[in-house]
């Protein structure tokens, strides 16, 4: 709970304490984006959190290592482009339920 404390207040968002509430609720329980009725206690959110951490690490790792200049093979923006693609489909998914 300290992190969701911690990035509001970077962050400087102003929530509600009803929406800070309602985030809370979720954030303990647990959301069901699955297209089943009921939720299951496999906690696919923790799985996806790791695979995020090392998609952000490799792509921290690439970007200090990469200059502006550099000539990279055509598999490698192919790659690249499909992660960026893929990335962003889960993500607009996923916003677009949690505002049902």
């Amino acid at each position: 709970m300290i992190s969701l404390y911690k990035a509001l207040f970077e962050n400087k968002k102003n929530i509600h304490e009803n929406e800070l509430f309602i985030m809370q609720s979720e954030q303990e329980s647990g959301r069901n984006f699955d297209y089943g009725h009921t939720k299951s206690d496999s906690h696919e959110g923790k799985m996806a959190k790791d695979t995020l951490y090392t998609i952000i690490k490799n792509a921290e790792e690439l970007d200090q290592f990469l200059v502006n200049e550099d000539d990279l093979p055509e598999w490698c923006h192919y790659h690249l482009a499909v992660v960026e693609d893929r990335l962003k489909s889960v993500n607009e998914y996923l916003q677009s339920q949690r505002k049902r």
